[in-house]
């Protein structure tokens, strides 16, 4: 699946964000093993003013998911819920960031450079570019934010 995430930056000479592969081994049900890779920032090595300026992403809040719990239960009404996979993938990047991939996948020991499109994971701003790509879609679709939880949305 291509995500456009990265452009080619051959002849990209400034500093750059380090990155790796995480692999990771899944046991399926059927007890067979599925092995996954992905592509990682290594984000301590960007530089705050640089590369991001802010990171402050919301989580929901304990008591929030408590009270529409609640609510739904008391009203008779369904709740939905959803999980993005490859949610960070989806935001675009808000500065030029440049990435240096890991020297396994180098030719003839050249260091491939790329600038990045997307967000991926890994990055320090990742969690605030995705909140606010998903909130401009939640606001197109008719939703409101609630000012008590900025995670909770809802459309009456």
């Amino acid at each position: 699946m291509d995500h456009s995430t990265y452009e080619n930056a051959p002849n990209f000479k400034g500093k750059t964000v380090k990155s790796k592969i995480a692999f990771r081994v899944t046991r399926e049900p059927d007890g067979t093993f599925k092995f996954k890779a992905r592509l990682v920032a290594k984000g301590f090595t960007e530089r705050k003013g640089y590369d991001y300026f802010h990171t402050y992403a919301p989580t929901v809040l304990t008591k929030a998911v408590h009270m529409l719990l609640h609510l739904a239960a008391t009203n008779d009404s369904e709740i939905r819920n959803l999980d993005v996979g490859g949610a960070y993938l989806e935001a675009n990047v808000d500065t030029d960031l440049y990435m240096e991939i890991p020297k396994e996948f180098s030719i003839d020991g050249i260091t491939k450079t790329v600038k990045l499109k997307k967000s991926i994971y890994g990055l320090k701003q990742s969690g605030e570019l995705w909140n606010a790509h998903i909130h401009k879609i939640f606001i197109s679709l008719g939703f409101t934010r609630s000012i008590d939880d900025p995670c909770v949305y809802a459309r009456i």
